[in-house]
């Protein structure tokens, strides 16, 4: 069965080739692994704040790299 969530193709590259730039923005870089690292944060903090698996959640912020990191 093919996904269509976000984060499982992010996770498929993180284990392939961690070291490799997943994110580029005004000079900065992110791997995938740091990319992955950061989604499964965000992830538990949700859980953590009550939200249930497959509750949609909405995420709005400007684009930068200190939304990710």
């Amino acid at each position: 069965m093919k996904s269509n969530l976000l984060h499982h193709p992010l996770e498929i590259w993180a284990k392939k080739q961690p070291n490799k730039t997943a994110l580029i923005f005004n000079k900065k870089s992110a791997s995938y692994s740091q990319l992955n690292m950061k989604a499964e944060c965000l992830a538990s903090y949700l859980l953590n704040s009550g939200i249930e698996k497959e509750d949609l959640v909405l995420i709005m912020a400007d684009k930068s790299m200190e939304v990710i990191y």
